[in-house]
């Protein structure tokens, strides 16, 4: 392994560690799921934030935003298909020039320092206690965003008093709001 290969692993590394999962009062975002996007709204003060959308074909779509703009994955845009589909939130922090700073020479020093390091400045507040991560699910079914644990509730088909045999499909989303499908 090259040095400068072991330099990124031990950043990557010493990061990972200093911003390690941490219990959290609230969420990174409020989420929004409408039928045809997923809008977050953010909350608190951050740097800039990065939206990873894993796609049911494996495809990974990436978005880094800057503080104030809110991340919206939109179907029609992204070309969504039928599928399950994973999102992860994560919040990049705020940090001053001096912390800044002083990691960067932290992490010259090698890994145990940067870690030392990184440790004073979250037990002094300069550093968050913990990642400010954030991740769900939803599901497309028929070109339509269905929420997590949304169960399908199907109409029994009653042959004669169906018009042309048609099943109908109606699922519930959370606030009241109704999807019907025609099948």
């Amino acid at each position: 392994m090259s040095g400068k290969t072991r330099s990124a692993l031990g950043l990557l590394v010493v990061l990972m560690v200093a911003l390690a999962p941490a219990a959290r009062a609230a969420d990174v975002a409020a989420v929004q799921i409408d039928p045809l996007a997923v809008r977050w709204s953010p909350q608190g003060d951050f740097e800039r934030l990065v939206l990873t959308v894993s796609k049911p074909d494996g495809t990974v779509v990436r978005r880094e935003l800057a503080a104030g703009e809110h991340p919206v994955f939109d179907l029609a845009r992204e070309a969504a298909g039928d599928g399950a589909y994973t999102w992860e939130l994560r919040v990049v922090p705020r940090l001053d020039a001096a912390t800044r700073k002083e990691l960067a020479e932290a992490r010259a020093k090698g890994d145990a320092a940067a870690l030392e390091l990184a440790e004073r400045l979250r037990q002094a507040g300069r550093l968050p206690a913990g990642a400010m991560v954030q991740s769900g699910t939803f599901r497309v079914a028929n070109g339509t965003l269905v929420p997590a644990g949304q169960k399908e509730a199907r109409a029994a088909a009653t042959g004669s008093g169906d018009s042309g045999g048609q099943a109908k499909t109606a699922a519930k989303a959370q606030g009241g709001i109704s999807f019907l499908d025609q099948v």
